[in-house]
């Protein structure tokens, strides 16, 4: 088979779970004997490549207004697929750059599609799939209610200003002059842009729920999940547990991340009875946020790294006794406890999105539901370490990329 897999963003430019994903998948393929082509998107490269996979790039739009049908890097798009002839044309992110009008253009044109949804944001225009920003949203999409919650986030507090401007933004003239207005009204027609292509992914099973809910045929979602190397699953932890208890961070400093709990929770605890370990990426529209956490964690016992590349996440993963993952909001996985679970390390993450379909809490790591319990599990540990042996004996993480490439591979043939 011919694959294209699409993504806005991916290797060596940028680097993280999607990434990480599309990678192991076209890696996966291109061993099997497929023929498989990254697209992605750059303005100052043409083609690419990275660890023997072929990249080719279109460029990002430029000036247009969102709604367009007709995106004006279309084109270059086109000139790929024609060229390139694919069976599957296989996208994993969206955005206006490379996103459900691409998609639609390509099934008008005869390509077989696919979508996998690596994010919250597929449904929910706010991103993390938080009313308001602070409570679990169920996920079902309707106009009033999901243009209050985006309203939240703008800045308007006042119910009876955002229940005007909720009128107002029902007017496509409204829209166009006011483009913050307009992202409720195009999430709805993407969603059911989607709604017609032949196969949509997931990668946990609370994300297959909320597009049931949405009324997506439940028949054509499957779930296929993040996957690791084999050579990177341990069947025995390497180090035993530290007497100075390592606990690690690896990812964005940003605040959905809940970066900011690392140094409350930490902060009161003997400074020689722990190490935190952190392997941060910036996230430039965070800049500040960045700084000032960079800043307070340096007064921990701590070690600050940065930017890591993807081959030295193992070496530090294998550091540390416990990792943290405080996101506060639905997490597909992450990838991270996928690799930590692959190296014998206990996770400690909220009990909410993927986490909770990875981790048994006390059983092979600890899920907690506020910031005080994840305080209080973090004191704990420091406290009985030997807690710790109980949670490794009980890791037994087995999902590889064979079976990424085995269930996806599955799919393609299906569709074609």
């Amino acid at each position: 088979m011919k694959i294209v897999l699409a993504s806005e963003y991916y290797y060596p430019q940028t680097k993280g779970g999607t990434e990480m994903y599309v990678h192991q998948l076209a890696k996966q393929l291109i061993l099997n004997g497929h023929d498989c082509l990254i697209i992605s998107l750059s303005d100052d490269s043409k083609e690419d490549e990275y660890d023997g996979v072929k990249i080719k790039y279109i460029p990002f739009l430029k000036g247009e207004f969102q709604e367009s049908i007709n995106p004006n890097n279309l084109y270059y798009l086109m000139s790929i697929i024609d060229s390139f002839n694919p069976d599957i044309f296989h996208l994993h992110t969206l955005s206006p750059s490379l996103g459900a009008n691409h998609l639609l253009h390509l099934e008008k044109n005869g390509y077989k599609t696919v979508f996998t949804t690596h994010l919250p944001n597929f449904t929910c225009n706010r991103g993390d799939l938080l009313r308001n920003g602070t409570d679990v949203c169920d996920g079902l999409v309707e106009y009033n209610k999901c243009m209050s919650c985006e309203l939240n986030k703008l800045g308007v507090k006042n119910r009876f200003l955002s229940r005007i401007l909720i009128e107002f933004s029902k007017y496509k003239t409204i829209r166009h002059f006011f483009p913050a207005l307009s992202g409720v009204y195009n999430k709805i027609q993407q969603i059911n842009i989607f709604k017609n292509i032949h196969k949509i992914i997931t990668v946990s099973n609370w994300q297959k729920k909320v597009l049931a809910l949405n009324k997506f045929v439940e028949e054509d979602i499957s779930v296929v999940r993040q996957s690791i190397s084999s050579d990177c699953i341990l069947d025995e932890k390497i180090n035993k547990v530290h007497s100075k208890i390592r606990f690690g961070y690896i990812g964005r400093v940003v605040p959905e991340k809940g970066f900011h709990l690392l140094y409350s929770s930490l902060k009161d605890l003997p400074i020689n009875s722990y190490q935190l370990m952190v392997a941060a990426i910036l996230s430039p529209s965070h800049f500040q946020y960045y700084t000032k956490q960079k800043e307070l964690i340096s007064k921990l016992s701590s070690n600050w790294i940065e930017n890591i590349e993807s081959n030295e996440v193992i070496s530090f993963l294998d550091q540390l006794d416990v990792l943290l993952v405080p996101s506060t909001w639905l997490e597909t996985g992450p990838y991270v406890i996928y690799e930590a679970l692959a190296r014998k390390i206990p996770v400690i993450a909220f009990h909410r999105g993927g986490a909770i379909e990875l981790i048994e809490n006390q059983v092979n790591g600890i899920l907690v539901n506020t910031e005080q319990e994840f305080k209080k599990e973090i004191k704990n540990i420091v406290s009985h370490p030997e807690t710790l042996d109980h949670l490794i004996s009980n890791i037994n993480l087995t999902r590889t990329t064979k079976h990424l490439y085995s269930e996806m591979e599955k799919i393609y043939s299906e569709i074609i």
